[in-house]
């Protein structure tokens, strides 16, 4: 799987993590967005390529879950005209 920078300049350093199952009852606050996500229940584990700096957030871009689906994705609202406008 192959996941390329979209955010700011695009050449950010990266590490390779894993996060172990566990049960979530936490609220997952966007530091870009201020979008609130209440994460609750048993969640599974995955590996995750983060930004080896996270001051603007934490972003795993990919990964494969231990039910291997496999995702790659980020929170990128600011390609997103409607984000800027309040358009819906």
């Amino acid at each position: 799987m192959a996941r390329d920078e979209d955010y700011d300049q695009g050449f950010n350093e990266k590490r390779f993590v894993y996060c172990p199952a566990k049960n979530y009852d936490e609220l997952f606050v966007s530091k870009g967005t201020g979008v609130e996500i209440p994460l609750k229940g048993e969640g599974c584990g995955f590996p995750a390529v983060r930004d080896a700096v996270e001051d603007y957030g934490r972003f795993d871009e990919q990964g494969i879950n231990s039910y291997n689906v496999a995702m790659s994705s980020t929170e990128s609202e600011a390609s997103n005209r409607r984000v800027f406008d309040g358009s819906q």
